[in-house]
């Protein structure tokens, strides 16, 4: 889309964690590995403390969606202007807004002397209203995906969620509970914890008693109401 637009050839998506560029895409329209590169040297050797540009980005609370338009070979800084001629570079735009109450940006490279022209800047501009508030939001959600993998494929960090949960249920129930969530059998719980399967069995009900469900699949949504830190609280009864 961005190619039809304006021609881009590559693009990054990065956040400023600290002042600090981090990355959230990036991609190149022949499909190989330019952009990652072009990001990865500029972050080895701190090129981005030395571009204005970013230098800008701090104090964009609130502020509308800018483009900065910059030329590679007026650039002031030399290190900058000399990784910009290796890269081939002809011109920079950069798109860039306060989303989520943190500055978000999104860079967009035309290469080998060819620079944006005037008729797709303006179409980017129109574009860059929608384009940013759509990536942040993709951010988000992917940020809450890794959260549940990561609450559901670790033993000791189901644990540690419930623990810290404050779910008010005895060390037993707690335990078993967490092998429930974590995918492992009556059986398989009854030996890690030195029970007997019917023992387990009927800690199995009472936790689905104390939290007024009937099943599997209603306590590991009870769980991620709250493992992804998006509803708050568990309340069991």
């Amino acid at each position: 889309m961005l190619s039809e637009l304006a021609g881009v050839d590559d693009f990054h998506v990065f956040s400023l964690a600290a002042g600090k560029p981090d990355l959230i895409a990036k991609g190149s329209l022949d499909g190989g590995c330019g952009a990652g590169r072009q990001f990865e040297i500029y972050m080895q050797r701190c090129l981005w403390q030395q571009d204005s540009t970013i230098l800008q980005l701090g104090p964009l609370e609130g502020a509308e969606t800018l483009l900065l338009r910059t030329d590679a070979a007026t650039v002031p800084c030399r290190r900058l202007r000399e990784h910009w001629r290796q890269e081939q570079f002809a011109e920079r735009l950069m798109m860039c807004g306060c989303e989520g109450g943190r500055p978000l940006a999104m860079t967009l490279v035309r290469r080998e002397n060819r620079p944006f022209a005037r008729d797709g800047l303006d179409r980017l501009a129109l574009a860059a209203n929608l384009l940013l508030p759509l990536l942040a939001r993709h951010e988000e959600l992917a940020s809450e995906r890794g959260s549940h993998i990561r609450a559901l494929t670790s033993l000791p960090v189901i644990e540690g969620i419930l623990a810290a949960a404050d779910t008010g249920f005895p060390p037993r129930e707690s335990q078993v509970c967490a092998r429930l969530l974590y995918g492992m059998s009556a059986g398989a719980i009854a030996a890690d914890l030195g029970l007997g399967t019917e023992t387990v069995v009927s800690y199995r009900k009472r936790i689905y008693l104390r939290l007024s469900i009937g099943s599997h699949r209603e306590m590991l949504l009870w769980y991620l109401q709250f493992s992804g830190g998006t509803a708050g609280r568990p309340s069991p009864q």
